[in-house]
């Protein structure tokens, strides 16, 4: 292990386990209070272990101001606050780990076969600052200008 692995290390950050390139791709853990800011490259289900079919969960890769290296952060509730605040692939966002929550998921009994409800503890999410691609492309908002403006043309000629 070199100096800067020593340095990431001590950080918090350590190569991604599974990933396409391990010198490109790194997890982070995320302090409760500062958090990880970036555009979002890619979010998905992933397996954390690669050898383990039950340990799915839910990633986001983001670029990072002044960083190389793109950050992974790991988490199922990544994608509920994904889906609850309707964030894209090329937003920017602050993710800010809020600590632990219990949450109640199906799986499969390997024993019986059969679907069973239990209660596990994860990894809570909260996002701040969303800073959406749409709201940064010059051509987008021009369309939508265009848009909103033949919108209200074509109620003046509604006449009652």
């Amino acid at each position: 292990m070199d100096v800067a692995d020593h340095l990431w290390q001590s950080l918090g950050v350590d190569f991604a386990a599974g990933s396409p390139c391990p010198c490109l791709v790194r997890s982070v853990t995320v302090g409760a209070i500062s958090g990880v800011t970036g555009v979002i490259i890619d979010a998905k289900e992933s397996l954390v272990r690669p050898d383990d079919p039950s340990s799915i969960s839910f990633y986001v890769d983001m670029t990072v101001d002044g960083k190389d290296a793109l950050y992974r952060i790991w988490g199922t509730a990544l994608q509920d606050q994904m889906a609850r605040n309707n964030i894209s692939i090329g937003d920017m966002v602050t993710f800010v780990e809020t600590g632990k929550e219990e949450v109640t998921r199906a799986r499969r009994n390997t024993e019986t076969d059969e679907m069973e409800r239990v209660n596990v503890t994860r990894k809570a999410w909260d996002v701040k600052n969303i800073d959406r691609q749409v709201d940064r492309d010059l051509e987008v908002q021009e369309r939508l200008r265009r848009e909103r403006a033949d919108r209200a043309k074509g109620d003046r000629g509604i006449s009652r």
